[in-house]
C-alpha cells in the first residue's frame, strides 16, 4: 500500500468478508465543476481546466486540493504540484505540461522540469 499507510493493520479475512465493494462511476464533468466551484469559489472555466489537465479518473480529493490552492492564489503549476502530492512523478509532469499548453498554447521544456 505504501508509506502513507504505515502503522495500519490489514483487515482479518473474516471481518473483511463482511463488507462489499461497490464500484461507482466517476461523476460527470459538470458535477465535478460545480462541486469545485461551490467548495472553493473558483470559476467553472478554471474547474474545467483542472479536470482537463489532471489524470483521468483522479479522485475528488485531488481535484478539490488543486482547486483550493488556485482559490488561495497559487499559480496553476504550484496548485497541480500540491494537489497531486504523492502521485507518480510522470503523472505530475504530464499534468504540468498540459496545464502549460492550455495557458500558453505551446510547450516549454523548462516548465516540465520544475522541481516536484
Amino acid at each position: 500500500e505504501g508509506t502513507r499507510f504505515t502503522g495500519t493493520d490489514q483487515l482479518d479475512d473474516a471481518l473483511a468478508g463482511r463488507f462489499y465493494g461497490v464500484r461507482l462511476p466517476n461523476p460527470p464533468t459538470t458535477m465535478l465543476q460545480e462541486l469545485m466551484r461551490n467548495k472553493t469559489g473558483i470559476t467553472k472555466e478554471t474547474a474545467g481546466k483542472i479536470i482537463k489537465v489532471l489524470p483521468k479518473g483522479v479522485n475528488t480529493r485531488t481535484l478539490l486540493k488543486t482547486a483550493s490552492m488556485l482559490a488561495a492564489g497559487a499559480g496553476f503549476g504550484e496548485a497541480i504540484r500540491v494537489g497531486m502530492d504523492g502521485m507518480k512523478d510522470d503523472e505530475v509532469k504530464s499534468a504540468l505540461q498540459q496545464a502549460q499548453y492550455l495557458e500558453n498554447g505551446v510547450l516549454d521544456e523548462d516548465y516540465a522540469t520544475w522541481p516536484l
